[in-house]
């Protein structure tokens, strides 16, 4: 009797670990497909055409000025006014370093959203003591730090500080 007995238990079992297994497989392959993994093949994973993969690189669009501090007098006060010429100016302005740190940034952050001439001020204390204003014109530059693909798009103008002259930066 009690081997009649164990006989059910038995195919119970097995029917109870081949049920599992079939479960298992089942629910492994129903996640795969809606997270659209597939098993190794030896094929090479490819994605999507409409599928671009972009860097995160960020960027903000405005005005950028470097100012060296061999240029300024240390902890004076640096001026940027943008005329648009929208009738409304702009202005940023900063400390520069107390102590020679290579150069200060000024920036002013805003963003056009597309090419427009602009008549860039700066006016600040040079190494000598003396207030030192320089103008420049220029047209903000569409900036994709990622490509034109992928965001940020932004405008931007970037000036430099050199040898007395407010000019075009030559960095990239």
């Amino acid at each position: 009797m009690a081997a009649e007995q164990g006989a059910p238990k038995a195919v119970v079992a097995t029917l109870s670990v081949i049920l599992g297994v079939v479960v298992g497989v089942v629910g492994t392959y129903a996640v795969m497909s809606a997270w659209n993994l597939t098993p190794h093949t030896g094929a090479e994973p490819s994605m999507p055409d409409d599928v671009v993969a972009c860097t995160q690189i960020g960027a903000q669009g405005g005005i950028n000025i470097a100012l060296p501090t061999k240029e300024i007098t240390p902890g004076s006060k640096a001026r940027l006014t943008v005329d648009d010429g929208s009738g409304t100016l702009l202005s940023a302005e900063i400390t520069t370093a107390a102590n020679d740190s290579g150069q200060d940034y000024l920036f002013l952050p805003v963003d056009y959203g597309y090419e427009v001439d602009l008549a860039v001020t700066l006016t600040y204390t040079n190494a000598q003591g003396q207030e030192t204003t320089l103008t420049a014109k220029g047209q903000p530059v569409l900036v994709e730090p990622n490509g034109p693909e992928c965001p940020p798009h932004v405008y931007q103008l970037n000036l430099d500080v050199k040898d007395g002259a407010l000019l075009p930066s030559t960095e990239e």
